[in-house]
């Protein structure tokens, strides 16, 4: 099983750098260009693909500001998480340069406070994809120094950053709304 990773309509291109991003992380993300697609031909593609998984990122003043975490097998929307600051994985430093495409994925909280949001995490990706194999891109849940919850990806292999940073400021799990700060 896979994630389907689209934008919603009419993305500039910071946001679709950041989907190519995200989607360099591991072999379960499958980026496509949303063009007019409605959200029902979304779906009709996601399940085509065999994806069970659909994260929609919206954009706010030119960045990403939200992704949508759509769950095919219960056919409903699994949590939201809002986005305060994004580094594009051209933007870091000792970022890997090779492609970590064929990865698959670990999930790592490292601050028992964001709970919450690993959860929410953990409910966005198949539970196919994870695992603890020799290939692997580590997904590190932890607080910054401002207080806020930031989502980095990691190659187990070099230890070296291999997709963008997300600095979380809120999400959204079972229609309870958290913030952080």
């Amino acid at each position: 099983m896979s994630i389907l990773l689209t934008t919603s309509l009419r993305p500039n291109p910071r946001v679709r750098s950041f989907c190519k991003d995200l989607a360099s992380t591991s072999s379960i993300f499958h980026y496509i260009t949303r063009g007019k697609m409605n959200m029902s031909a979304i779906f009709g593609y996601a399940s085509s693909i065999k994806a069970n998984r659909i994260w929609i990122i919206f954009s706010r003043h030119g960045n990403p500001g939200m992704i949508n975490f759509f769950s095919l097998d219960e056919n409903k929307k699994i949590g939201i998480i809002f986005i305060k600051g994004v580094a594009l994985k051209r933007e870091l430093r000792n970022a890997y340069s090779k492609s970590t495409k064929s990865n698959s994925i670990q999930l790592i909280l490292k601050d028992e406070k964001l709970r919450g949001l690993y959860e929410v995490i953990k409910l966005a990706l198949p539970s196919e994809g994870i695992s603890n194999g020799e290939n692997i891109t580590r997904i590190e849940i932890s607080r910054n120094k401002e207080g806020f919850a930031e989502i980095q990806f990691f190659d187990n292999k070099t230890n070296l950053i291999c997709g963008p940073k997300i600095i979380v400021k809120g999400y959204v799990k079972e229609n309870k709304v958290e913030f952080f700060k």
